[in-house]
């Protein structure tokens, strides 16, 4: 495969520096799924990975599209678009067919995620910078606020792009009393986990049939759900507002993935309905303690939107009494938030 042009994203040597020097002896282990066909995915990863791969930083990598792989799920630093990925600073390159809920699964075993502190899932259309992304603010507020899981604001390549979802993922409105807030969901494209956290994702992986995994639909409330039940003392999610990551929205799944419609709507083989049952306990929980708690403290269009788990449930629990315990506000069962959800820069002083 022909070597992709390279799209520069702003890192010099200063940043580099900076952010290798900023973990201290925290270990991170970042993962990404691509297709290599896809130029700008490719781009982006070698990017991310030429920025912030380090002895303390480690990067996977699955390539799911077999285009130049000449064997089996296995290294293979021959192949074009893995030895680009390696030399950048890939630890491991895999070829594993499939929806990257499956490479989560295979290749981030509790084994291999023991010796980290966090990790970093990672969509392969983001553009991740080190002047709007650092280590060291994202492990400082994750003291500050305790929580078990966050992700970055997520910003538009363009005025007219895709963003993230409501205002609340975004840089819009933040204000210095709110730099981090509690929110009822973290968004599948860029979810970063203390380790016991993913943990919980790992088990529940390994309880989903294979051929539910060809989506990641409502994920983005089962790791919360989960977390908020386990970990009842912490916030389970938080945004870290002013940390952002760019969408660069190349629409990586509807490209490559032939069977997206199916999976994503076909309820036989769609993941939501499979965790809306057989996850039901903690998802119902943390969902009454979300309506009650964080959906109070969520404004505007936001504040009419339920994470796509907690949608599934209205049936079980009433529109009705849905409405009363998302309006009723005060701090939510399970400790999941602070009274306002929020955290500003004097929870944040050093």
């Amino acid at each position: 495969m022909q070597a992709a042009p390279m799209v520069s994203v702003g890192v010099d040597a200063a940043d580099r520096n900076a952010r290798n020097s900023s973990t201290g002896t925290s270990r991170w282990l970042a993962a990404t799924s691509l297709p290599c066909k896809d130029a700008t995915a490719l781009s982006e990863v070698l990017a991310f990975l030429r920025a912030w791969a380090s002895p303390t930083f480690d990067v996977v990598v699955n390539v799911f599209d077999r285009g130049d792989a000449d064997g089996g799920d296995l290294l293979l630093p021959h192949s074009t678009c893995g030895s680009q990925l390696l030399a950048a600073g890939a630890s491991r390159v895999s070829y594993m067919a499939g929806f990257k809920t499956l490479f989560w699964r295979d290749a981030l075993t509790a084994e291999v995620v023991a010796s980290y502190d966090w990790i970093w899932l990672f969509d392969c259309d983001l553009r991740i910078s080190p002047r709007l992304f650092q280590l060291t603010e994202l492990e400082h507020w994750m003291g500050a606020s305790g929580a078990s899981i966050a992700q970055p604001s997520v910003l538009p390549a363009s005025r007219d792009g895709r963003a993230g979802r409501g205002a609340h993922f975004t840089r819009s409105g933040v204000s210095s009393d709110c730099l981090v807030r509690a929110v009822p969901y973290v968004e599948q494209m860029t979810p970063i986990f203390r380790r016991e956290a993913f943990m919980l994702l790992a088990a529940a992986l390994r309880r989903v049939p294979e051929d539910r995994l060809g989506s990641d639909s409502g994920l983005e409330t089962l790791w919360c759900a989960l977390a908020a039940t386990t970990f009842p003392s912490r916030p389970a999610c938080v945004v870290v507002t002013p940390l952002s990551v760019v969408h660069m929205n190349t629409h990586t799944i509807r490209r490559y993935d032939k069977n997206e419609r199916e999976h994503y709507f076909n309820p036989k083989v769609n993941l939501l309905p499979y965790l809306a049952k057989y996850f039901d306990a903690e998802v119902r929980s943390a969902c009454i303690g979300l309506g009650r708690g964080l959906y109070a403290n969520m404004t505007g269009a936001d504040n009419r939107k339920m994470p796509s788990l907690c949608a599934a449930l209205v049936p079980p629990i009433g529109a009705a009494r849905w409405n009363e315990l998302r309006t009723m506000g005060g701090a939510a069962p399970n400790s999941i938030s602070t009274a306002a959800g929020c955290w500003g820069l004097d929870q944040g002083l050093d």
